[in-house]
């Protein structure tokens, strides 16, 4: 009889150990699925936050462009302005504005060419 319990309590315990090795897979299973999801909603924040650098960089460097070429556009008004002055043929009251900003848009087509 003792042989016979023996034999019963085997049974049983591989039973259980069959029981807790599924539980176990599932566990497992749950844990890759909640990983792959987390990794996911980690990754889709991390694109996001990127994406705000990059366009935060973008309005920087056209701020700082569009700063660049106001210094040189007043720097060639400066220098359009002297120019006819030097010349001679103008009085400094009688300089047209008109054809300073003429010049000025044509060294400013100049620049982007």
């Amino acid at each position: 009889q003792a042989g016979k319990r023996l034999g019963e309590g085997e049974v049983l315990g591989k039973e259980r150990l069959a029981t807790v090795e599924k539980e176990a897979g599932k566990i497992v299973s749950e844990a890759e699925v909640k990983a792959k999801t987390k990794e996911a909603e980690i990754l889709a924040v991390a694109k996001g936050k990127e994406q705000e650098i990059m366009k935060g960089g973008e309005r920087l460097i056209e701020a700082r462009r569009a700063e660049v070429e106001d210094a040189i556009l007043k720097e060639a008004r400066t220098f359009v302005r002297e120019a006819v002055l030097k010349t001679g043929s103008l009085a400094p009251g009688a300089i047209d504005e008109a054809l300073i900003g003429e010049a000025v848009k044509a060294v400013k087509k100049f620049e982007y060419q």
